[in-house]
């Protein structure tokens, strides 16, 4: 599984995930990204 942040995460693992990929590993992906009005500032 592969949890990321931010959209460009994916971009720099890319590499890796194409990697893992051809050795046959099952990929999950799991963003938490929000767009900013939903960040709440106090």
């Amino acid at each position: 599984m592969i949890i990321i942040a931010h959209d460009d995460d994916m971009c720099a693992m890319s590499g890796t995930i194409s990697k893992l990929n051809k050795d046959d590993w099952e990929i999950e992906v799991v963003s938490f990204h929000r767009e900013r009005n939903e960040i709440k500032h106090k």
